[in-house]
């Protein structure tokens, strides 16, 4: 590993519906869990229907974020919170 450099783990958290990602956050931040990081914006034709949020499932740094306006549920990703590894 480079001088300075950290080892981190984590996976993406998956769209929970259908709709428009908006992000709430941005590269590099540091989330604590529960805390809103996205939303999904669902629609009908073009109408909102509804929004649902995505709450980030663990404390850690926003590695990724889903860089595609549309998401599919269960199967496009959303975010990827990274967490420091022990390496000891």
């Amino acid at each position: 590993m480079a001088p300075g450099g950290m080892c981190v783990g984590g996976d993406w958290q998956l769209a929970g519906c259908d709709g428009i990602f908006i992000s709430r956050c941005a590269l590099l931040d540091c989330v604590y869990r529960g805390q809103v990081v996205a939303e999904i914006h669902r629609l009908s034709g073009c109408f909102e229907t509804g929004i649902e949020a995505i709450a980030a499932e663990r404390e850690g740094t926003i590695l990724g974020l889903r860089n595609k306006a549309s998401a599919a549920t269960g199967r496009d990703w959303a975010v990827l919170i990274g967490i420091p590894e022990n390496t000891e």
